[in-house]
């Protein structure tokens, strides 16, 4: 791969990719084998299976946006530039197999704006309340109240307690408990996502610059195809929407825009702070971010997101939760007047 960049520092950053035709091969036979892994069929009959299914515009569309998406997460991950948002690709050729192909990559490196990591973050809460930590350690406690409690009756003699207790009664008893420490997790979970938002919204807030105009555009434009796939997915219209809600094109012009700022804003924030604060990622910490994102299914959405050439979303996911984790724990402080 020979990678010929420009000016790192533009807005937005390009770059321009030379594959071999060696590296196209390898990539072509890459992209053969997902194709097999989804049609649940052998690698030596997919093609075939594949010009069955697919016209050939088709096959060769599938084919090298795979490729530039896959070569050009490799190029950006080489040069070392962090960016924000997704990257865009662009090809003036199709590719060929056995034939070097050439293409370029554009991603937003992070603007440079200001963001307060000092001063800490307040947030007011009733005197029952408490931090993550404290919630733990009363739970700890609680727990070995329990369990010490439930030693001593073990240990009392028949003739100290009323009656034996039934297996119905037992069940019930230990239902009972398992219900209430299902919702006092729920609870504390909650208020950990709740803490998590709060420092996020206020990073958010503090934020202080200008967001070049063609990043919000990109995002504007991911959020109205994100917008649309919905509505697709759920079998309706875009004016079906609109009648459905009573709502003007410009009002959801203007709401997808909110939301695409509000996104975006908060996107560089943990992303300035992630790197102000010279964090580094660890790899539980990529692990907690699959878990997240597909419980039970951690390893097929790597394989998913390599073979797509989009474990850039990944990185970036990793480095913001990392982010979040530090201020709540460096920033955050409880106001319980």
């Amino acid at each position: 791969m020979e990678i010929s960049a420009f000016d790192k520092r533009a807005v937005p950053f390009s770059a321009e990719v030379t594959l071999s035709a060696e590296e196209i091969d390898a990539l072509i036979h890459s992209a053969y084998a997902r194709l097999a892994h989804i049609f649940k069929r052998s690698e030596s009959d997919v093609r075939a299976y594949t010009k069955q299914l697919m016209t050939a515009r088709e096959i060769q569309t599938f084919l090298k946006e795979t490729i530039v998406a896959r070569a050009g997460e490799k190029a950006l991950a080489t040069l070392d530039v962090p960016f924000v948002g997704a990257p865009r690709t662009e090809a003036e050729s199709d590719c060929a197999e056995h034939a070097p192909f050439s293409f370029r990559v554009t991603a937003h490196p992070i603007p440079a704006m200001l963001l307060d990591t000092e001063t800490p973050i307040t947030r007011r809460c009733g005197k029952e309340a408490g931090s993550p930590a404290e919630h733990e350690s009363a739970r700890s406690d609680a727990t070995a109240s329990d369990t010490a409690k439930t030693s001593t009756e073990a240990a009392r003699p028949a003739a100290e307690t009323d009656r034996p207790e039934t297996r119905s009664e037992k069940n019930e008893r230990q239902a009972v408990a398992s219900r209430k420490a299902s919702e006092k997790r729920r609870a504390e979970e909650t208020a950990v996502a709740s803490d998590e938002e709060f420092v996020a919204e206020t990073l958010r807030a503090r934020l202080n610059g200008v967001i070049p105009e063609t990043l919000l555009r990109d995002a504007l434009a991911r959020k109205k195809d994100a917008f649309l796939a919905r509505l697709g997915e759920k079998g309706i219209t875009y004016r079906e929407y609109r009648i459905a809600h009573g709502v003007k094109p410009q009002e959801v012009q203007d709401a997808l825009y909110d939301e695409a700022f509000d996104e975006l804003s908060r996107d560089i924030a943990l992303d300035t702070l992630f790197f102000t604060q010279n964090l580094a990622i660890a790899s539980e910490d990529e692990q907690a971010v699959l878990t997240e994102m597909a419980p039970g299914r951690e390893k097929s959405l790597y394989a998913e997101l390599e073979a797509t050439g989009k474990l850039w979303m990944l990185r970036q996911k990793t480095r913001r939760a990392a982010a979040l984790r530090w201020a709540v724990e460096h920033l955050l402080i409880y106001d319980r007047r």
